[in-house]
């Protein structure tokens, strides 16, 4: 409970600092969080982020194709959730 008060110095998290490739950084941030090895969990950051870096997929590409039909379908719901007061 104290650790966290404590850490002021903890700006940014450690998956914008591996976006902008400061991945050492992103490592002391981990190892301030964590109590136990973060190399598993900083491959995985490392990982995701270059899968998404790599992919071709587009915001809008969700307002295409099939993906129209779906993005359609769950805003509609999400639409009448909200107006029924859910």
């Amino acid at each position: 409970m104290l650790r966290h008060p404590l850490n002021v110095r903890n700006d940014y998290s450690p998956h914008w600092l591996v976006s902008k490739g400061r991945v050492e950084e992103a490592r002391r941030n981990l190892q301030q969080i964590r109590t136990r090895d973060v190399e598993d969990e900083l491959r995985g950051i490392v990982t995701a982020f270059e899968l998404a870096s790599n992919s071709k997929t587009k915001p809008f590409d969700c307002f295409r194709g099939l993906n129209l039909k779906r993005t359609l379908i769950v805003m509609g719901l999400q639409v009448l959730g909200l107006a029924q007061g859910t």
